[in-house]
């Protein structure tokens, strides 16, 4: 994600909320002709002030709750929970081994063919959230150095958002953040999430 200074990053959020020129215009005229005694300068510029305050206020919200935010959500925590390192509940050589384990948080752990990408063995699994969602975190030592750490849940759209699903021929969605490169992608409805440094 870019970095903007704040005084530009403003202007941009209110720059598709704020009035025109033409509309700005209209406002002036409509003050002007008003002639009938009920609409007076004061309620004139009220009602102005109130249907600006909307249009700023539903562009704001619909900025804040775009499908992209929430893939933004999804990465900035699998990123967390790798850097968290946080101990394993189980010890295990292959997600197989937990599907048990990870049964009664009401979803079936698989295997997903970007998984099997990483060069190193599996050490583990644990417990984990993703968007407050029960999810799987498995950790993988890699063969030249480091771990990678691999997240899965079931795939609900309504709160991660559309997610690529590779299983229709869609390529997972790679970002680099916080050092980390990080890739997201759903398959036969599941989403996983992958972290290792970049």
């Amino acid at each position: 994600m870019s970095k903007l200074p704040l005084k530009n990053a403003i202007n941009e959020l209110f720059d598709d909320v704020a009035l025109s020129r033409d509309e700005l215009a209209a406002l002036h005229r409509l003050e002007a002709d008003s002639r009938r005694p009920d609409l007076s300068r004061r309620r004139l510029l009220a009602a102005a002030a109130s249907i600006s305050a909307i249009a700023v206020t539903g562009g704001v919200a619909w900025r804040l709750g775009r499908p992209g935010d929430r893939l933004d959500q999804v990465f900035e925590e699998v990123a967390s929970v790798h850097l968290a390192s946080r101990p394993l509940n189980f010890r295990a050589s292959s997600i197989g081994d937990l599907t048990e384990e990870f049964a009664p948080q009401g979803f079936m752990v698989s295997d997903s063919a970007p998984i099997q990408d990483l060069s190193g063995a599996m050490t583990g699994g644990r417990f984990c959230w993703l968007l407050k969602q029960a999810a799987a975190e498995f950790r993988y030592a890699l063969d030249g150095g480091g771990w990678a750490t691999v997240i899965q849940t079931a795939y609900k759209p309504d709160i991660f958002g559309k997610i690529p699903d590779i299983g229709h021929g869609q390529s997972p969605v790679v970002r680099f953040i916080r050092g980390l490169e990080c890739w997201v992608w759903c398959d036969r409805g599941m989403i996983y999430a992958k972290a290792r440094p970049a």
